[in-house]
């Protein structure tokens, strides 16, 4: 049970970090410097499944409950964890919020 709520608090705080760099009002005025500044990097912080891949690399290394997996592939596969939950949460509650409005 400890692994599975570490697991869902890596996602969730994934998603919430991604969610604030991608689109947080926050965020906003280095967001748009960025794009303005360095497109290949704006390219990649405005994109859910881009940033969620590099947010999930690095909160891999402060999660260290996470469920074992040999460091030299883990880091990458908890990013790719986080890219494509990142990615599914930021459509879910794109629809969520469409659903609200009508």
């Amino acid at each position: 049970h400890f692994a599975m709520t570490v697991l869902i608090a890596f996602i969730l705080s994934s998603f919430g970090l991604t969610h604030i760099i991608v689109a947080g009002k926050i965020f906003d005025q280095i967001r748009d410097y960025i794009i303005i500044n360095y497109p290949l990097i704006g390219d990649l912080i405005t994109c859910y499944q881009c940033t969620g891949f590099w947010v999930g690399v690095s909160l891999s290394f402060c999660f260290t409950d996470l469920p074992i997996i040999p460091f030299h592939i883990g880091f990458l596969l908890y990013g790719f964890l986080a890219s494509g939950t990142s990615s599914f949460l930021s459509i879910l509650t794109s629809a969520i919020n469409r659903i609200g409005r009508t």
